[in-house]
């Protein structure tokens, strides 16, 4: 249908525009309106030349502004899918379709997102490209480490071939271990979205990556070159934030030489393997460890929803290397941030 038309045998009832008001609605319009000013001509046709519109009827948001709520009219043109019964609803409709464009035209991001307090990482949202933007940004810093009296210094001394291959391992390793892991979906409904895209028809996928940052790091990484084959603990700290949660000193780890070798950990199963850079990558978006030395702790919540245990676990925060759907829920809180401006939500799919 293209034009306006008066509602007849259409879905829903017809508008009373004596009775009817307009709740805010699209344009700002609020006041009642007099049926007369806007009926129809008896011949059929319409003279559009009074509400100042293109007699194509494409039904745009000027149409609505002119027009306001209370005409009891059907919107046609572009959007003649979302025909619904009297020009309020139709209002609501096109009001709708607005809403939802707009959103998935825009970019939604954060930026040193914390969860519950732990994790610094940037978050960005594409509608349009399908993707959920993780970065988190370190500037490296590669240590020669000492070797003892009897010991052969080469073991100690990063080569630069050395460094950029630590390095481009490291990155590449995170990228491909973390992303695509879990699907997200969204939750928003819309009764009057009838055609796509609707909200439900968004459904991100997760692309993490690490980005080199000397200027403005998320995180201070040193690397400290050991022996092939030797051992040494690593960790990550987390940054320091000032009371409005605004980071004030960069996050801190401590990583080395053999972090990105596969090992089996005392928490590994039989067979199970993990590489400890990108372990400790999750601490950098926020997850907790999930095993604990202590018998006392044993079922303690973690931040991610997961317990901690002594047996065998092949989850990336324990053991292995499996990204649990847990492990993205620091991710799925910063989108949800990310979004809540729109009064849009996400979940798991």
């Amino acid at each position: 249908m293209s034009g306006l038309s008066r509602i007849i045998g259409s879905k829903g009832p017809s508008v009373d525009a004596c009775d009817h008001e307009e709740e805010s609605g699209h344009g700002g319009m609020g006041a009642e309106h007099d049926a007369a000013e806007h009926e129809a001509p008896s011949n059929g046709s319409i003279d559009t030349s009074q509400w100042g519109i293109d007699a194509n009827g494409d039904g745009d948001a000027g149409l609505l502004e002119t027009l306001g709520a209370g005409a009891g009219w059907l919107i046609g043109g572009d959007r003649g899918s979302e025909q619904v019964g009297g020009w309020a609803d139709g209002a609501e409709a096109l009001a709708a379709r607005e809403r939802i464009d707009t959103f998935i035209a825009s970019t939604h991001s954060v930026q040193n997102y914390a969860f519950q307090g732990w994790g610094n990482f940037d978050l960005s949202y594409t509608p349009t490209a399908g993707t959920v933007e993780v970065t988190v940004r370190i500037k490296f810093d590669f240590q020669d480490g000492t070797p003892g009296p009897d010991e052969d210094a080469a073991g100690y001394t990063w080569t630069d071939d050395e460094k950029a291959a630590w390095k481009t391992d490291f990155m590449d390793s995170v990228a491909s271990t973390w992303s695509g892991q879990h699907q997200f979906a969204c939750v928003t409904t819309d009764g009057e979205l009838d055609a796509s895209p609707t909200w439900q028809d968004l459904e991100p996928t997760v692309r993490v990556a690490i980005l080199e940052d000397d200027a403005n790091p998320q995180f201070n990484v040193t690397v400290a070159r050991i022996p092939d084959g030797g051992f040494a603990r690593s960790n990550v700290g987390r940054p320091d934030r000032d009371a409005d949660g605004n980071v004030t000193a960069p996050g801190t780890a401590a990583l080395d030489s053999e972090d990105m070798d596969a090992t089996t950990k005392n928490t590994s199963p039989d067979g199970v393997t993990q590489r400890g850079a990108v372990h400790e990558f999750g601490h950098m978006i926020g997850m907790q460890d999930e095993y604990t030395s202590n018998p006392d702790n044993v079922g303690d919540a973690t931040r991610q929803g997961t317990t901690k245990g002594m047996d065998d676990n092949d989850s990336i925060m324990s053991g292995g290397e499996v990204v649990q759907q847990a492990h993205y829920s620091s991710i799925l809180e910063a989108l949800n941030a990310a979004v809540a401006p729109s009064a849009v939500a996400f979940g798991f799919k």
